[in-house]
């Protein structure tokens, strides 16, 4: 349990430095309760990137005024390949009963 524990504090502080805000403003905690793990609310993220950045308009799926940018393009080419691979890992975690996301 604790390479667990550890390998959870390390994402959140790598979660921390990449979007400055907590990863735990995140959690779904229904959806925790429900699958017994941690999940990740994608929903909230999303809404609180286009809050939070001016340039990016997740309804219209805009970013510097360029149409087409799904979240996961605006993460990419924000935050890098690193931070993308992060947020899909988060997203796909409420499948996996064990946490095993180690930040490089």
């Amino acid at each position: 349990m604790k390479d667990q524990d550890q390998a959870m504090e390390d994402l959140q502080k790598k979660f921390q430095q990449v979007f400055n805000t907590s990863l735990t403003k995140f959690y779904d905690m229904p959806l925790s309760a429900i699958l017994g793990t941690l999940c990740f609310d994608i929903i909230k993220f999303d809404q609180w990137l286009a809050d939070n950045d001016i340039e990016y308009d997740n309804k219209q799926c805009m970013y510097k005024n360029r149409t087409g940018y799904s979240m996961g393009m605006y993460i990419k080419a924000k935050f890098g390949e690193e931070a993308f691979q992060m947020i899909d890992y988060l997203n796909k975690r409420h499948f996996e009963k064990k946490f095993s996301y180690v930040p490089e």
